[in-house]
């Protein structure tokens, strides 16, 4: 499947990135509120209810386009994976990298695990709240030390680290949340 945006006379053009799209700079630090807006102008214009009575082709490339611009959207909507989309953009691919995790990360998380698992297993609700303001505190400050080396210091290699630690964040805080789901069920 190519990576074709609609250009403003309809027609599909080959954008150099999702950021193009929505027309935004490509930079980690993303005002949300223009992204949200461009996304759905972009959306109304090539939504496949637009092209219902046109030919099966104009219907399928319309569908192509929306299923597009969806995945577009959540990648930039995404930290990780809008960072992720801006190291592609600069030839890293994470998958090849030989990065590896600090061995003080490597042990905060096996204890939040630990810390998870008996907060889980005791039903601890506050332990469970507790634990999560603490992971999306410590991501919210990588995020910001990501925005500075992907948009301000250009550093990959740090980009690179940061990204796979709040991979392994982002994780967590969905373990956390899930744990607190069971909890309600």
């Amino acid at each position: 499947m190519t990576d074709r945006a609609p250009r403003q006379d309809g027609h599909a053009a080959m954008p150099p990135s999702y950021f193009s799209w929505f027309d935004l700079e490509p930079r980690f630090a993303l005002p949300l509120e223009q992204l949200d807006l461009a996304y759905r102008t972009l959306a109304s214009r090539v939504h496949p209810d637009r092209f219902a009575n046109g030919t099966a082709a104009e219907r399928r490339q319309a569908l192509e386009l929306a299923t597009r611009a969806n995945e577009a959207y959540r990648t930039l909507k995404t930290p990780v994976l809008r960072a992720r989309h801006l190291l592609a953009l600069r030839g890293i691919d994470l998958g090849e990298t030989s990065a590896s995790m600090p061995p003080a990360f490597l042990n905060a998380q096996i204890d939040r695990r630990e810390a998870l698992g008996d907060a889980r297993a005791a039903r601890d609700e506050a332990a469970l709240r507790a634990l999560g303001a603490s992971v999306r505190e410590h991501a919210g400050n990588l995020s910001a030390r990501l925005a500075a080396q992907l948009d301000t210091d250009r550093n990959d290699a740090g980009a690179v680290d940061s990204v796979l630690q709040l991979m392994f964040l982002d994780k967590l805080i969905a373990d956390v949340d899930d744990a607190r789901d069971e909890l309600e069920a």
